[in-house]
């Protein structure tokens, strides 16, 4: 009597990438600074039209903080689970995309921030193909906007997303 033991395995190849003069890099700690710099001042220049209290929040920079402390935190503690992707231009960080694998094949957009000078320059759309690309297997991309973040919403959907 042979037992066979059937398994799914998945798999995922992060591989840096140029695409246009733009470096798109996976998982370097030495940026992770940086692109959590840009992360606050992204979202400060999102949410400028917002008082703290539409946003739910005693303060909004104090927020961000929070929240990309905790993204670094996490990181850190769930290495296999947790990527980040930069995207670098001249060596300076403009973009960054975090994701979660830990219900792979789905997939979750835990945070993405563009530099305010490089909006609607296609650095979201490169940053959700790359990330698709390297993780074949899949099946569901998810990213969650807090509902008055109407310009995230419009991106994910202009990129396929549904709401």
């Amino acid at each position: 009597v042979f037992l066979v033991f059937c398994s799914t395995t998945f798999s995922w190849t992060f591989q840096d990438k140029t695409v246009d003069h733009f470096a798109f890099e996976w998982n370097h700690p030495e940026d992770f600074q940086e692109a959590a710099s840009l992360f606050v001042d992204s979202f400060l220049v999102a949410y400028q039209g917002f008082t703290p209290q539409e946003l739910g929040v005693t303060s909004i920079e104090g927020f961000l903080k929070e929240v990309i402390e905790e993204e670094l935190l996490l990181k850190e503690n769930n290495p296999e689970m947790i990527h980040w992707l930069i995207v670098k231009k001249d060596n300076v960080v403009v973009g960054l995309l975090i994701l979660e694998l830990s219900q792979y094949p789905e997939v979750y957009c835990r945070q993405m921030a563009i530099s305010p000078h490089y909006m609607r320059s296609g650095i979201g759309k490169s940053l959700a193909g790359i990330a698709l690309e390297s993780l074949p297997e899949c099946n569901r991309f998810v990213a969650i906007t807090r509902v008055v973040n109407q310009a995230s919403a419009r991106f994910f959907e202009s990129i396929g997303m549904q709401r």
